[in-house]
């Protein structure tokens, strides 16, 4: 079995031991899953929170981790210029994608990159920067790996540029537990599919897993089995709260919210502008 194997459990688990030999496992951010993924539509509210503190800044926007642009499209849509960086390169082909469709102009608007985030040129030109999806749990793995991305963001943003993010709130527990499967029967490429998902929460690790299965029936009557696994830090809004005190950014707001079923909030963040005379 593959090493993603060990990320498995419940329900995953048991389908791809029941089908072990035949299950192809693979990264939730490729493949067959970057169009599962490119299947999903962004929840208007998520476009709206983000485009609506950007408006306030400037045009010159920066996402981190853009995946499949459901949100570069919008921004550039709406007329701002935006520069996308992610590390899968699915995802960046499904942008493109989306990108041809745009009216040539809007397209013009979109620039992207296959970078990690950490390596992009130290500009400090962008009026907005901003990192969605709950994505942020992928960095915040303690105090020194969310502090690092954080002055990382500050040093892309020019002064009094804003950053922002929304973090999944989790409930409380000392437990690992599991949720129900969730069954959603689909149509992919003209395939009959079934995707399954079930997310473990570990309280006592502070990890949470999502496990995917997806099973794709085949012109011919063969059928295709894959899984995958992700894996994201349970970090809580106080956690949060310190390593922003403790970065090169200051906190202006918070948003409640909830995407996709889960609470989360949005978080927007300021790069201190030395310039501006504060009259002390």
């Amino acid at each position: 079995m593959s090493d993603l194997y060990t990320d498995l459990f419940g329900t995953v688990r048991s389908i791809a031991e029941l089908y072990d030999g035949q299950v192809v496992a693979s990264d939730i951010y490729s493949g067959i899953f970057a169009e599962y993924y490119d299947m999903l539509p962004a929840p208007r509210d998520e476009i709206e929170s983000y485009t609506r503190e950007a408006f306030l800044c400037g045009r010159k926007v920066l996402e981190l981790c853009c995946g499949n642009g459901r949100l570069t499209t919008e921004f550039a849509k709406q007329g701002f210029f935006i520069d996308g960086v992610d590390m899968s390169g699915d995802m960046l082909a499904l942008l493109e994608r989306r990108k041809a469709d745009l009216p040539a102009a809007a397209a013009r608007r979109i620039h992207t990159a296959r970078a990690d985030l950490f390596a992009l040129e130290e500009t400090a030109c962008y009026d907005f920067a901003f990192l969605p999806a709950t994505t942020i749990c992928l960095f915040a793995k303690n105090a020194d790996a969310a502090i690092r991305l954080l002055n990382k963001v500050s040093r892309l943003l020019r002064p009094g540029g804003r950053f922002m993010f929304d973090l999944r709130l989790y409930p409380s527990g000392n437990d690992c537990r599991m949720t129900e499967p969730h069954v959603n029967p689909i149509f992919m490429n003209g395939n009959r599919t079934l995707v399954i998902f079930q997310e473990q929460l570990d309280f006592i690790d502070r990890i949470a897993v999502g496990n995917f299965y997806l099973q794709m029936t085949m012109p011919d009557g063969t059928v295709r089995h894959h899984v995958a696994a992700t894996r994201k830090n349970m970090v809580t809004e106080k956690e949060m709260d310190g390593y922003i005190a403790g970065s090169d950014l200051r906190l202006k707001q918070k948003i409640p919210a909830e995407i996709w079923g889960s609470s989360v909030l949005y978080y927007l963040l300021e790069k201190p502008d030395e310039t501006q005379d504060t009259g002390d």
